[in-house]
Formats: structure tokens, sequence, C-alpha cells
């Protein structure tokens, strides 16, 4: 079912309403691209990360890292496994991604922010050290791995919700330290369903949920809301327009995934919300690219990538400010994508967080 026909959560905030602000107006970027750090994003250098590799936000050395987010305690969240057989041929994939079969079990792991001197703008680095597993596979339901994980820490409990073999599920701590434990049964059960990205909504207008999850369901981007986000109902699946080939090289879009969801505030004190995720093309490209809604359930699409590589996947934003926005990404480590690791960019591209490069 498509959002526009689940009747009671349509709210009447029109298309038209809800995009003229939330996108913002186009700026100085080149082909209309909009500012207030929604995007192009451009790869953080090594000076900017205090890591050697530019672009690269965790540095794991024997092992794969996906779907990395930032949560409201500053460190990465984030899942990896041991690569154990680097010989071993890949699972077919029309997709870049890991090769999990030369991989041990995905577990989830938690980093703390590396510390650059005189950075600017930022308080805490965008670059980590230090992981710590917080969550491994302990039901029936998960199938020997946790992935995906998204993280909402609020008064006295921290929410850690994440994807495994047989659907969605939730772990619980008192706090980012942990322990956490996890829920015997899924939040959401099915086949194909991952990447859930969690926000509060309270400060939308007129949306009757606390909390919407965003997730992808084999394939496409769809919606379920909870009021206490313990327990989730699923609404449908949003209508996002694909988004069109820019030439020849693209190829049409044929799937959309892994969406990453965050509330911002405008200058004028607007909330809404940013939804980035993949768009993915027939010839095998993952382009991301953005979508924003007034009240979280009406969007209006960008329509067009937000970064310039087509083979990043997993966005998941973090807001340093009104401007600047930084996006951590799974990206390739090497050239046969036998192994992946956290990028991260920036927008807008023409900032430096490293003093130097702001006195140039």
């Amino acid at each position: 079912m498509r959002l526009g026909q689940a009747r009671p959560w349509a709210l009447g905030v029109s298309m038209a309403l809800a995009g003229c602000a939330t996108l913002a107006t186009p700026g100085a970027s080149p082909e209309g691209l909009p500012h207030n750090g929604t995007g192009p994003f451009r790869d953080l250098e090594s000076e900017e990360t205090g890591l050697a590799i530019g672009g690269v936000a965790i540095f794991l050395s024997a092992a794969s890292a996906e779907s990395g987010m930032v949560a409201q305690d500053g460190a990465l969240w984030y899942a990896a496994a041991p690569l154990e057989d680097p010989s071993r041929p890949p699972i077919p994939s029309r997709f870049p991604e890991p090769n999990w079969a030369a991989h041990g079990p995905r577990r989830i792991f938690r980093a703390e922010p590396k510390v650059v001197p005189g950075l600017a703008h930022v308080s805490r680095g965008p670059a980590f050290e230090g992981e710590r597993e917080v969550l491994r596979a302990l039901h029936p339901w998960e199938g020997g791995h946790v992935s995906d994980p998204w993280v909402l820490i609020e008064p006295g409990r921290v929410l850690l919700y994440y994807a495994a073999q047989g659907g969605i599920g939730l772990a619980q701590a008192p706090s980012p330290e942990g322990p956490f434990s996890s829920q015997s049964e899924p939040l959401l059960a099915g086949e194909g369903l991952r990447r859930p990205s969690v926000v509060d909504v309270r400060e939308l207008p007129q949306t009757p949920a606390r909390y919407l999850m965003y997730y992808e369901n084999n394939g496409r981007i769809a919606l379920a809301a909870s009021q206490d986000g313990l327990r989730f109902e699923p609404i449908a699946d949003l209508s996002l327009a694909p988004m069109p080939p820019r030439d020849e090289r693209n190829g049409e879009e044929v799937e959309q995934g892994a969406p990453g969801a965050v509330l911002f505030r405008s200058p004028g004190g607007r909330a809404f919300i940013r939804l980035y995720y993949e768009s993915r093309r027939s010839n095998g490209q993952v382009l991301i690219t953005l979508a924003a809604s007034a009240d979280g359930l009406n969007f209006q699409n960008f329509g067009r990538p937000v970064v310039l590589q087509a083979n990043r996947r997993a966005p998941a934003p973090f807001i340093v400010d009104e401007r600047i926005s930084l996006l951590y990404m799974w990206r390739p480590f090497s050239i046969a994508r036998s192994q992946g690791t956290i990028g991260v960019g920036i927008a807008p591209s023409t900032v430096r967080l490293a003093p130097k490069r702001m006195e140039e």
C-alpha cells in the first residue's frame, strides 16, 4: 500500500507546501543543489579526520564495516564482521556491497570520536576509534547476525534498533555504555526488512505518533509508527517518485532503500524530516539522494544525487548546525569490493574543518 492510500495518516499537508521550505532555496551550488547542509557532499580529507585515509570515518584493517550512524552521544554505531576468507567468491549482487560470504557473523559496535586538536566547526571529531562490541545475535529469528544499527538516546534509556535475517529488532540499555538486552521476537517480522531509521517527531505539527520508523522492505522504503518506541505499527510504503537518470550512464531507478532520516530545525525554528536514501539503478550503480517532509509522511523528492560517487550506500545524516551536515555512508575499501568501511562527507562542500584550510 502506498502512503497516499493510508487515509488515517494522510494529514492534508500538500506536497507543494511541504516542499517549498523543506529542501531549501537553491543556492550557488552547481545545478541548483540546495544549501543548508543538504548536499552535495564531498569526502572529508585526512587532515580533517586525523586518519591516514581521506574520506574514512573509522579504519578496520581485518574487518568490514557497514551501516554507520552517529547518535546523540556523538559515538559511531555500526555493524562489522572479521574478514575470514578473502579468497571466497562473493555472493552475486547487482549492487556494490561487502563480500559477506567471506566474513564472520556481523555484530554491532560503538566507537568514540577521535580527538583532532584544533578542529574547526565541530566539537567532536568526524572520525572514530576504540570500537567496542555492544550486541551480537542471540535469538533464532536473527539468523546468526545483527546489522543496521540505529540508536535513540533518551533520559533513562537507550533504544538500539537493528536488522537481522527475520526482520527488525530492538535492544535496550540504561546508558550508551550498555549492557544491551535484545527482545526475543522482532519488532517487525519478515525477510528483506532492514535499515530501520527512527525519529522522534513530537516537534512536527499534526503528526499523531511520537516515533516514525523509515525502513527498507525488499527494495522499497516503508513507514511504521509508534507512541512509545517499543511497539511499531506498519503503515505503508512511501510514495517517492523515481529519481530520473541524468544521462545514459545512470540507468533507470529499479529500487529504493537503506533510508537514513534526521529531524532538522531551520533558522526560523521550523522542524522537518530529511530522508536520505539509496536510488538503485538498472546498471548496478547506487546513487544517494534526498527527500524532505514537513509532517514525516508526505515527502518531496529532490530528484538529483547528493553524493557524486556511484558506489556509496546506507546514508546516515548528522546535523552539525543549521548550515553544516555530515553524511556517514558505507564505501568500498578494496578494488575488489571484498571489504567495506564507513565513509564520511560534509556539506556544504566548501566548508573545511581543519583550521589550516580555513585560513587559506
